[in-house]
């Protein structure tokens, strides 16, 4: 069983990664709830955590409640960090995740961190690589597709947003990803057209995005918005 599930792992990661690659694969951007997002994820690798004794830590911004995302990207990136934290911490060590509101970068930073084994600084640049092995030891130790990190990057570029990560031998290791945000994100109905022309998206790669929104009057500015950056939209609701 626990073969199969990480051929299908491998499988499903490998069709993301190639669709990325392709440039065929196309976020479903919609207001997404920060907490949901993060609770749902961490629902996920619970029952894995609990396994190991290990304490689950929550910390949120109450400034923060919604973000322009795709909401089965996120929880994707989530999930492949939280569950390579519970990996790599021993038994009844501690793993976190705490989101914090940037208004200066205009950036929702979650970052998810742990009191595991740790990463050398000299492998750190090779993380993101797919398939790099760090260590044959641990590689025999912890399975894994040795694709996750890479997806996250890949994930988190497409949103127009950033990773970053810290860690020591022994310590433990912190992996935050940023992704754009207003600061007025009571929900995207909210935005006004003054807010819209003068804070334009950071588009990175994007050609197309597709919104997800029942709203036609938050379609309609949600539009407006990705206009700016020349992005082509698809609209459903």
């Amino acid at each position: 069983e626990e073969s199969g599930r990480h051929l299908l792992e491998l499988i499903n990661d490998l069709l993301d990664l190639s669709k990325v690659e392709a440039g065929k694969l196309e976020l479903e951007l919609a207001p997404t709830p920060v907490e949901a997002v993060c609770q749902a994820s961490l629902r996920m690798i619970k029952q894995n955590a609990h396994k190991k004794r290990l304490r689950i830590n929550t910390s949120y911004d109450s400034r923060v409640n919604v973000f322009i995302a795709d909401e089965r990207r996120v929880k994707q990136v989530l999930v492949n960090l939280l569950s390579n934290a519970v990996k790599f911490t021993p038994e009844g060590g501690e793993v976190g995740l705490e989101v914090e509101g940037d208004e200066d970068a205009q950036a929702v930073k979650i970052t998810v961190w742990d009191t595991g084994i740790g990463i050398a600084a000299s492998h750190l640049e090779q993380l993101f690589r797919p398939f790099v092995q760090l260590d044959s030891r641990l590689s025999r130790e912890y399975a894994g597709t040795g694709l996750g990190l890479s997806l996250v990057l890949r994930m988190m570029e497409l949103h127009g947003g950033s990773v970053a990560v810290k860690s020591e031998v022994g310590k433990g290791s912190r992996f935050t990803v940023s992704f754009p945000w207003q600061s007025v994100d009571t929900g995207a109905d909210q935005l006004s057209d003054t807010d819209l022309i003068e804070n334009p998206p950071y588009m990175a790669p994007w050609h197309s995005v597709v919104i997800v929104e029942d709203s036609l009057s938050t379609q309609a500015k949600l539009k407006r918005y990705f206009d700016q950056g020349g992005v082509t939209v698809h609209l459903f609701g």
